[in-house]
């Protein structure tokens, strides 16, 4: 606190107070009213604008705050229940506390969402086509396939321009690529069964379909998808 911090340099070097918040930068008229305020056993600074007289009906005001519609960045209908409510706080305290609501009720929504989780690698695939930033004066794009069970990504594709048919051949390929790996796994599996004398008809169904796919259908498994080297090329 300034207050303090001068009282400490006047015991020091016994200069007095004009020259020493001259020194500091600091108006004079501004010291002796925050000095006189901490004599009186008031705090020395408080918050600009008029006192709220009425006392603040906090759980009502957060109710009415909860009804106002609430964007990411701004709510309808604050102004009007400032006017209702500026007896009892300020707008300053108002838009910190519409906020704060308006972040819970974000974090809510959030969490009432439903959240998919796949669990058997390369049923379910995503794209992503972006601009690589730092090229001023050359864009480049990047296509990346991405697969939702095991987030393994494919190596993107990179390129001048992002051409809707380049992209369907590209996950033509993909396609294939998977469907034929796929496959020979699941010939892999019956070969094995065949040499240790084991008829894979006589296999649960859920065990049978684990083995084609690298492991249980209900358990996260890495998929043989990173296997997969598709050559990197322009779009």
């Amino acid at each position: 606190m300034m207050v303090t911090t001068l009282n400490r340099l006047k015991q020091q070097v016994a200069w007095p107070y004009p020259r020493l918040c001259a020194s500091l930068g600091l108006p004079y008229a501004s010291f002796r009213r925050w000095k006189h305020r901490l004599e009186q056993g008031q705090p020395a600074l408080f918050k600009p604008g008029p006192h709220k007289v009425g006392p603040l009906r906090l759980e009502e005001l957060h109710a009415d705050l909860c009804c106002l519609k609430h964007g990411r960045q701004r709510s309808r209908g604050v102004g009007r229940l400032y006017r209702y409510y500026q007896d009892q706080i300020s707008r300053r305290d108002l838009q910190a506390l519409t906020r704060a609501v308006r972040r819970e009720l974000a974090q809510q929504r959030q969490a009432e969402l439903r959240h998919i989780t796949w669990q058997v690698p390369g049923l379910v695939w995503s794209l992503d086509d972006a601009e690589l930033a730092g090229f001023a004066h050359h864009r480049l794009y990047l296509h990346q396939v991405q697969d939702l069970a095991s987030r393994y990504k494919f190596t993107p594709r990179v390129g001048e321009q992002v051409l809707g048919e380049t992209v369907a051949v590209h996950l033509e390929q993909l396609f294939l690529r998977s469907a034929l790996q796929r496959r020979d796994g699941m010939c892999g599996a019956g070969t094995e069964n065949s040499a240790g004398g084991k008829d894979p008809r006589q296999r649960p169904d859920h065990e049978a379909s684990g083995a084609s796919l690298g492991g249980s259908a209900g358990a996260r498994t890495e998929p043989s998808l990173p296997r997969l080297s598709p050559g990197a090329c322009c779009l």
